[in-house]
């Protein structure tokens, strides 16, 4: 006699549960897509900052040279520089001192910089004063100038604007087509200057 012995119904191989080849690659490109996503963003935050840092400063300047001169409404024509740090007008985050020679012949010069690591220059112009920050590259100096895109008003007290590549406008004339040719300058070798009254 026989004795039957049931067999086991065919099950199907289970598929392997391990991590493929091709499944590592589609984490790793995910992962990369990811990271080039989040330093963009990243990066484009850190460029709004410090444009906005920058038209802060330009905006504490102004009011810090019209305070000074409140009662004359005359700027003179030195470097005013100086008689803001005197008066310690100048913010923390944009005061650097340069010092020149050494032992006891050494001189002190303030120093202001902007956000993007170039120096600020303000200067009397009579009835005027101006405002330039230097060493930018093209696509800031263009930024900057199109912040004042049609902002010249005797409100906001801009006479006028002035780029790298020259062409002083002056109140209406501070249009986007200024913004988009007058930092032509080569890599950071752009200056926007800015007309008060």
């Amino acid at each position: 006699m026989t004795v039957f012995t049931p067999t086991a119904p065919y099950r199907p191989r289970r598929a392997y549960r391990g991590l493929t080849l091709f499944g590592a690659l589609l984490g790793l490109a995910i992962g990369a897509f990811a990271m080039i996503t989040i330093v963009g963003v990243y990066q484009n935050a850190q460029d709004r900052m410090k444009r906005t840092a920058t038209l802060e400063l330009i905006t504490h300047l102004r009011t810090a040279v019209m305070t000074i001169h409140a009662t004359t409404g005359d700027y003179g024509t030195d470097p005013l520089n100086g008689l803001l740090e005197i008066r310690g007008l100048i913010p923390d985050s944009a005061k650097k001192t340069k010092t020149t020679g050494s032992g006891k012949t050494a001189t002190k010069t303030p120093e202001i910089y902007h956000p993007y690591d170039g120096t600020v220059d303000v200067t009397g112009n009579n009835r005027n004063f101006k405002i330039k920050l230097n060493d930018l590259d093209q696509e800031v100096c263009a930024s900057i100038i199109d912040a004042y895109v049609g902002r010249a008003t005797s409100r906001s007290g801009l006479k006028a604007l002035q780029g790298t590549s020259g062409g002083q406008k002056k109140g209406t004339d501070i249009n986007n087509a200024l913004a988009a040719t007058a930092c032509t300058g080569n890599d950071d070798a752009n200056h926007v200057t800015l007309t008060f009254q």
